[in-house]
């Protein structure tokens, strides 16, 4: 099967619906922090390419990338919003799941870096 097909019928479900920058912009805007998402212009999500979930986790979990304008004064400055969705009905809590939210996180920013070279940090 290869890396771009929903493995899964709850990933196919979850990328099938959140892909969707409109249908991802609705539920951000219902669980995200009201004082964050006053800050995000949701009009403008756009979904950016790449899976940064570990290969044998895929089964239990799928992931999509946003990019977000930033509100503010002048220069508008872009923010990601990764959604990790986790299937737990069947699996044990694992206790290690902050950390894997932070290797994904370093994942993304490789990533950013590898395609952004003259970005300036």
């Amino acid at each position: 099967m290869s890396k771009d097909l929903p493995q899964t019928p709850h990933d196919a479900l979850f990328k099938e619906v959140f892909s969707n920058p409109a249908n991802a912009a609705s539920e951000l805007k219902f669980l995200l922090p009201p004082a964050i998402a006053r800050q995000l212009d949701l009009s403008c999500l756009t979904l950016q390419p790449g899976e940064f979930i570990d290969k044998q986790l895929r089964g239990r979990q799928s992931d999509l990338l946003f990019s977000v304008a930033i509100k503010g004064p002048a220069k508008r400055r872009q923010a990601f919003v990764y959604v990790l969705y986790e299937h737990l009905s069947s699996h044990p809590r694992d206790p290690f799941f902050l950390l894997r939210i932070l290797v994904y996180m370093v994942r993304i920013w490789e990533q950013f870096v590898k395609q952004n070279a003259t970005a300036k940090y």
